[in-house]
């Protein structure tokens, strides 16, 4: 019987947490079959070794996806798009090997909200997070349950990736995936292509344990590194052919020019200051409406404004630290 859940976990390094994700997920309680496919990315720690164990305790209900090498390009992308190829189900939840699910009726629950909402492609909940030191907190997700589009998505805290339950259909976009090429981009990416295809829905609910630490994406990439990876995320999904609010796309990026222009400021990357700085006006401005006779004044308006603005940084940026 095909399985109507595929749970995709990936795992690099994580010998000690990897048979507690699994777990959790083959304790779930449900009427429907699922399955389990575990993408191991060369680790050298005893965990590929655990997880043929799992395998053969399991046949037909633990699939494996073992990687030859260590993942290339974006961090365990290979792993987790060689993982994604195996899984078979209508539906897909996301689990990192080091984090686990705390409630046994967690997937029953999004499966049933999801198949009475068609108009709804991705459902996901609250978290219990911790720093690997011992550290608890959580995000600030609205009150509000529900997504209805791009722009809303852009003004939400991204879903923790242990707590999606998506629609096959919502992930497509891998099968266009060129324009993601050499991006660090982890959750962000697939919450906001999900936003293009429909509804997001939030169960406020605690039913996973997420353990933050270095190895993953978030962790390992530095501010820097995390803005400019979203800035040119936004540059591609602008000359892409997707249905999207240009205007509002246009001011999204806006944003992360002008965030970029402050990391640049503290490089003393006087250059890039002002190419930064530039792109965020003129990115802004494109997304206002200007008629014709206004155009000009616009153009001398927001060299002005960059001027102006930056003239007075210029003394911090070339002082010595």
């Amino acid at each position: 019987m095909e399985p109507l859940v595929s749970v995709h976990i990936t795992t690099y390094n994580q010998r000690d947490f990897i048979g507690k994700a699994i777990d959790s997920a083959l304790s779930q309680i449900t009427d429907f079959p699922v399955e389990v496919v575990v993408g191991d990315d060369f680790s050298t720690d005893g965990t590929r070794e655990l997880l043929n164990k799992y395998k053969n305790d399991y046949p037909g209900k633990v699939i494996l996806n073992l990687m030859p090498e260590r993942g290339k390009g974006m961090i365990g992308r290979s792993n987790f798009e060689a993982t994604l190829q195996l899984c078979r189900g209508k539906y897909l939840a996301f689990l990192d090997g080091d984090d686990y699910w705390t409630n046994d009726d967690k997937l029953s629950e999004q499966v049933r909200f999801l198949e009475n909402n068609p108009e709804f492609v991705l459902c996901h909940h609250d978290c219990e997070a911790q720093l690997t030191e011992g550290v608890k907190f959580k995000k600030d997700f609205s009150k509000k349950h529900a997504v209805t589009g791009f722009y809303e998505a852009c003004q939400m805290t991204v879903p923790f990736m242990s707590s999606i339950l998506i629609r096959r259909e919502g992930i497509d976009f891998f099968d266009r995936r060129k324009w993601l090429e050499g991006l660090d981009l982890g959750d962000f990416a697939l919450w906001i292509m999900a936003s293009l295809k429909g509804k997001s829905y939030y169960i406020d609910k605690e039913m996973a344990h997420y353990r933050v630490n270095h190895s993953s994406i978030t962790g390992k990439l530095g501010y820097s590194v995390q803005v400019k990876n979203r800035m040119l995320f936004a540059e591609r999904l602008a000359k892409s052919d997707y249905t999207i609010d240009r205007k509002f796309l246009s001011n999204y990026l806006s944003r992360y020019y002008f965030q970029y222009s402050g990391i640049s400021l503290s490089k003393r990357d006087i250059p890039g200051i002002f190419k930064y700085a530039y792109k965020s006006m003129t990115s802004f401005f494109r997304g206002v409406s200007f008629g014709k006779k206004d155009y000009e004044w616009v153009k001398r308006l927001r060299w002005y404004v960059l001027v102006r603005l930056y003239m007075a940084n210029f003394s911090k940026a070339l002082k010595p630290s």
